[in-house]
């Protein structure tokens, strides 16, 4: 699982899922975001990104990450889906921490 930089919660910015060794010659069709904040395994998705934001380049989605509560560790789960014939469905996961500084 990867581990993004800490992040203040006025901080607003993209995150980037890089599935280069998974999708092959395929490119990303569409992506999945779910937000999970680990201190109670709430789902906090609304909260924490904007949809409208979301974007794919290739082989990379791009979750829009905003917000977020002082001290707090959250889970950011990607479903990937690729433009082949069939379509392959690849998974990542990475943590962020959200701290004041």
């Amino acid at each position: 699982m990867e581990t993004f930089d800490n992040k203040q919660p006025s901080e607003e910015y993209y995150l980037g899922f890089d599935f280069t060794r998974d999708l092959g010659d395929e490119d990303v069709a569409s992506a999945v975001f779910t937000i999970t904040d680990m201190a109670d395994d709430s789902d906090v998705t609304d909260t924490l990104s904007d949809t409208t934001n979301q974007t794919n380049d290739g082989k990379i989605a791009y979750v829009w990450i905003q917000a977020g509560v002082d001290k707090h560790k959250y889970k950011i789960t990607c479903v990937v889906t690729g433009d082949g014939t069939p379509p392959g469905i690849y998974e990542m996961e990475a943590t962020i921490r959200v701290k004041e500084l």
